[in-house]
């Protein structure tokens, strides 16, 4: 791994435990997305391991990414949008807050076994 100046590590591609340690040990998680994803596992995962995102304001990021609430959103494309976004989110002292905050998010929103009990209802409303 390398470290750039100030506090962002470069860790490379990580997958399996380590990246779940490398996440669940963050202060925080940036999606700088620019395609149009419907529902990103990066945020999912970054929530379920209470850790904030900062997400591009673009595709479903913004349907799950409640700005101060979960996590922190920017213009997509923008690097002047990231980098404010940074400043802003780096002087906060709440992210372990917003941390509980998303993980709680998953855990309501995204329930496998209340997914699934939805999914069948929708089914048996159209059979």
């Amino acid at each position: 791994d390398s470290v750039a100046p100030g506090r962002v590590r470069f860790l490379g591609h990580l997958e399996g435990d380590a990246l779940h340690r490398a996440v669940a040990g963050a202060r925080f998680t940036v999606v700088p997305s620019e395609w149009y994803e419907n529902q990103p596992f990066a945020v999912l995962e970054a929530f379920a391991l209470r850790t904030p995102v900062v997400g591009a304001r673009i595709g479903g990021i913004p349907e799950l990414v409640v700005e101060g609430e979960t996590g922190f959103l920017f213009e997509s494309g923008s690097v002047d949008s990231l980098a404010g976004t940074l400043e802003r989110v780096l002087s906060r002292d709440d992210l372990p807050e917003i941390g509980e905050r998303a993980r709680r998010r998953v855990e309501t929103g995204f329930d496998p076994e209340e997914h699934l009990a939805a999914l069948l209802r929708h089914y048996e409303a159209v059979a």
